[in-house]
């Protein structure tokens, strides 16, 4: 007796993942709004699921900001055609600050507590590795392109951190101002 194969059905992707992790960053968004300190017992509250809701999305509070941004610079990677790469390190500081304040109170609920110096570091960590080739375009010979591109990662996220955080913020345009005014004189040099 031949068997034929059953005709193979392509099942439509599971909406529900999507949806729990939509109303926990939406929820996020609206405790941070209200300058909370967020907890997964508050999220889960604020977004009516359950605590295991939550865990299936992330791993805790910080994995949140950490995700988001591995999956903003994967988007915004030379092959993709949804964002432009940008070229100098002054455009990349532009692409992060935009990136930040598009999502502002959910950053600031998420980065910046006790609890998420370690997703801080990561998150530092996946700038960097994005400014690193940028960075060695730029630098002079002597500057180790992935030690500059720590040290200045580093010193961008504490700045907008403590911005997105700050009761009364400054502008957009002045903390771009500001980013780009602290770049060494190579960027600046390489630029013109």
């Amino acid at each position: 007796m031949i068997y034929k194969a059953a005709p193979s059905s392509t099942r439509a992707p599971d909406p529900r993942p999507a949806r729990t992790r939509a109303a926990i960053l939406s929820a996020i968004e609206r405790l941070g709004r209200e300058g909370k300190e967020l907890s997964v017992s508050q999220v889960v509250s604020e977004a009516s699921l359950s605590r295991s809701s939550f865990y299936s999305q992330f791993t805790d509070i910080g994995n949140v900001a950490v995700q988001l941004f591995r999956e903003f610079y994967e988007q915004s990677s030379p092959a993709s055609e949804l964002l432009e790469q940008p070229q100098t390190l002054a455009e990349a500081t532009t692409t992060l600050l935009t990136e930040f304040n598009s999502k502002r109170y959910l950053y600031a609920a998420v980065l910046g507590s006790s609890a998420a110096v370690s997703a801080e570091w990561e998150v530092c960590e996946i700038i960097a590795n994005a400014w690193t080739p940028i960075i060695a375009k730029q630098a002079p010979t002597h500057v180790s392109a992935e030690f500059a591109a720590v040290h200045l990662a580093s010193g961008h996220l504490a700045c907008i951190v403590t911005w997105l955080r700050s009761e009364k913020p400054a502008s957009f345009e002045e903390i771009e101002t500001q980013l780009h005014d602290m770049l060494p004189a190579w960027v600046e040099a390489a630029t013109v």
